[in-house]
């Protein structure tokens, strides 16, 4: 049968798409910091200016033209102009034979040279010879027409002295003359035209050998040590001072001179005081006192010595009083003459005690019993 509304297909209304198309994605902007970005740096170029290389090779030729200097001329100079330099200045005749010298330390050295004496006879040996020396020098005080030397060790050196028949001596003196010198004649380093101060001297493997021809006699010393804090003749202070000594063999006897000396916190409170002491048994007077200068006051014609002496340096002091020499002496069998009268006096036995002070020659006796 058919329906009067006739035929209606029912069918299901078609489904909406799900999905629409969705709109472009926008990009929103990344807000995080970017790190920055190093700045280019040119890079230098290879080829230096030519002012850095003018001042390169200018400080190179300095350095060298000093240390050709120093190392070459420098001794030259001092072998042609030394020897008539030292002559002209404290009168003794000096040849060198072999000179170094270190521009970077200001260090000397000296091997095999000799000094000699005008007071020496063309036969005679030389007065010093030196096997090496070496010196560690201040600059300033060169720039000062001066000398002053740190450290000084001197190697070998022998120095003879002679008596002549007429009681001249192969020294230097300070006036040249025919006549015979009498001992204030002697050169003193204190009146030397120049300024030196040579400190912490060392002696080492020394000879002393003194011809006696008026007496006809012979004197040695051999296997000589000295430690000797300084030699000046103006005020300085070093750093340090070594530790004073002196050691012998003398005649064949043993001989020894102890030291003491300040050091440390003594040193700087100003004590710096050295002091060499040595024992004497039975000396005998008339052989050493014979070659005291003529202004010692007596002549000590016999007798035997004992005691003790004792040399003392104090650099704080005036420099023609920093080397003393004190004496406690007793005399036995002693027979006295006093050079301006006729006084003879025969002593038994006596004691003295006084000092000797050689750069100034002041001598004094505190006590005669």
């Amino acid at each position: 049968m058919s329906d009067r509304f006739g035929t209606i297909s029912i069918s299901p209304a078609p489904q909406k798409q799900e999905q629409e198309t969705s709109p472009p994605e926008v990009r929103k902007p990344d807000r995080r910091k970017k790190p920055r970005r190093r700045p280019v740096t040119k890079k230098p170029d290879r080829k230096q200016s030519p002012l850095v290389i003018f001042i390169l090779v200018l400080i190179t030729l300095c350095f060298g033209l000093y240390a050709g200097f120093g190392f070459y001329l420098v001794p030259v100079l001092i072998k042609k102009f030394g020897p008539a330099r030292f002559e002209e200045t404290v009168d003794l005749s000096l040849t060198l034979d072999r000179v170094t010298f270190n521009p970077l330390n200001f260090t000397l050295f000296l091997e095999d040279f000799t000094i000699n004496s005008k007071n020496s006879r063309p036969d005679d040996p030389a007065l010093l010879k030196v096997g090496s020396l070496y010196a560690d020098l201040d600059l300033g005080s060169l720039l000062r027409n001066g000398l002053v030397c740190h450290k000084v060790e001197i190697s070998e050196p022998e120095i003879q002295i002679i008596r002549y028949p007429d009681k001249r001596y192969n020294l230097p003196t300070r006036q040249q003359q025919d006549n015979v010198p009498n001992g204030a004649e002697i050169i003193e380093f204190a009146k030397l035209p120049f300024l030196f101060s040579l400190n912490n001297i060392t002696v080492d493997n020394g000879k002393l050998l003194f011809d006696d021809r008026l007496n006809n006699k012979h004197h040695s010393a051999h296997d000589l040590r000295l430690a000797l804090p300084v030699l000046s003749n103006f005020s300085y202070r070093a750093k340090e001072y070594i530790r004073p000594h002196f050691s012998a063999v003398i005649n064949g006897s043993p001989f020894e001179m102890s030291g003491e000396a300040a050091f440390g916190h003594e040193a700087e409170s100003g004590g710096l005081a050295t002091k060499l002491t040595c024992d004497i048994h039975n000396l005998d007077l008339p052989l050493y006192l014979d070659y005291l200068p003529k202004s010692f006051p007596l002549r000590i014609d016999k007798g035997k010595g004992n005691g003790k002496l004792q040399l003392s340096f104090t650099p704080d002091t005036k420099q023609n009083k920093r080397l003393t020499i004190s004496f406690q002496l007793s005399l036995s069998d002693a027979r006295l003459n006093a050079k301006e009268t006729e006084m003879v006096l025969t002593v038994p036995k006596a004691k003295f005690e006084g000092q000797l002070t050689p750069v100034s020659r002041d001598f004094r006796l505190s006590s005669v019993i």
